[in-house]
């Protein structure tokens, strides 16, 4: 049966042992096949010399707790030889987690449930628990001779239909026509005792009409050159 290592050097009767002939002998010792167990996937023999095998050092060479932060280089941990189902609360601590940390992209509003979104999570230092509401379309447009927008939200158009009365076209339709329009104007003759009002007319998904009128003149329709809404539901 062949002997698990092989030498090309060997000792003279009587000669004398040296250390540097124990040197000689054991720089030229090869092991052969017979050193490895075939069960063995460990260690690998390449021209003799016995080496840690390619994927051969496993989670079941190694002892619980053989590896720690200390024994892993820095570069070694990238994010793509951690599996994501390793990845959980449990493991990461609290203070490991910073808005520096995660990215603007991977915040959205799928990952944001709705029970979250309190009105103390909400900018301006709102109080109490009442819910927030916030408002689905809002326009500031002038109503004299062609409606012009100055500024809005989901609102795509002002049609004119006639004196004092308008209709605001959303860029994104209401889920139904139940909301709410609230809105105010000025007052085009500059005296505040006799005010104009806004007055939702019919109110669709696509669109809500309203009329200006003047409370002051049997409230006849009037144009207004500043008129504010907000729709909520």
């Amino acid at each position: 049966m062949p002997g698990v290592v092989e030498t090309t050097d060997t000792f003279a009767t009587n000669q004398v042992i040296t250390s540097t002939l124990m040197n000689n002998i054991i720089d030229q010792t090869l092991f052969t096949s017979q050193a490895i167990a075939d069960s063995n996937t460990t260690l690998a023999l390449v021209s003799g010399r016995l080496k840690v095998a390619t994927n051969g050092i496993t989670s079941n060479e190694m002892a619980v707790d053989a590896v720690t932060a200390n024994a892993l280089a820095a570069d070694a941990v990238m994010t793509v030889n951690i599996l994501d189902a390793n990845v959980t609360t449990a493991k990461i601590a609290d203070a490991n987690v910073t808005t520096a940390k995660i990215l603007d992209a991977n915040v959205t509003t799928a990952k944001v449930a709705n029970a979250n979104i309190t009105a103390a999570k909400l900018d301006g230092a709102q109080s109490g628990s009442a819910p927030i509401f916030g408002a689905r379309a809002w326009v500031n447009f002038n109503g004299t001779g062609t409606p012009a927008i100055n500024s809005s939200g989901n609102v795509a158009s002002i049609t004119d239909l006639g004196v004092g009365h308008y209709q605001i076209n959303f860029t994104t339709a209401m889920q139904d026509a139940n909301y709410v329009t609230v809105g105010t104007t000025n007052s085009e003759t500059g005296d505040s005792s006799r005010p104009v009002v806004v007055i939702p007319i019919t109110n669709t998904t696509s669109s809500v009409t309203i009329k200006t009128v003047g409370t002051f003149n049997n409230n006849a329709a009037i144009d207004c050159s500043k008129i504010f809404l907000a729709i909520f539901r």
